[in-house]
């Protein structure tokens, strides 16, 4: 395989991964702006979709290197800071999730102050546990952990 090929390929990954986290803002903002109502799903979507989109956003472009990787080999490479990868990270493991049950939960049209209520404390929570994890990322780089035993049952049903 040729390096110049690899190097072309991951380069262009790295610029669909910017594209695609850095449009879901945009989006957010159109729903915003869309005739009717900003229901409480609506913006609770928006935050999560936010939460989950701008750490990932950092790291891929942080990773984005446009320099000539033989002139770099002495300067240090642009790995993703600590807490950047520590949030995307958490925003991956439940963010995309949030985002189909809050956009589900939705469909309906209406919901009750409760439900709002729920939605706004789901979303709040895990921007938290993002920012959290962002906040003091692992100490210990690459430690891959199983899942604890109600995680491996919950993920199952």
């Amino acid at each position: 395989r040729s390096q110049s090929l690899h190097d072309i390929l991951t380069m262009a990954h790295m610029v669909s991964c910017v594209g695609l986290f850095a449009s879901i803002i945009p989006l957010c903002l159109a729903m915003a702006l869309m005739k009717g109502d900003l229901t409480a799903c609506e913006m609770c979507l928006s935050f999560v979709s936010m939460g989950f989109a701008l750490p990932h956003a950092a790291v891929a472009c942080r990773r984005l290197n446009f320099s000539n990787p033989k002139k770099n080999d002495d300067g240090p490479s642009m790995t993703p800071a600590p807490a950047a990868e520590a949030a995307a990270q958490e925003a991956a493991s439940l963010g995309p999730q949030l985002c189909v049950i809050i956009a589900l939960a939705d469909s309906p049209g209406h919901a009750f102050w409760w439900q709002n209520l729920v939605y706004g404390v789901a979303a709040v929570a895990f921007l938290a546990a993002v920012a959290a994890c962002g906040r003091s990322p692992p100490k210990i780089g690459g430690a891959a952990l199983p899942p604890e035993a109600g995680e491996f049952w919950t993920c199952i049903l």
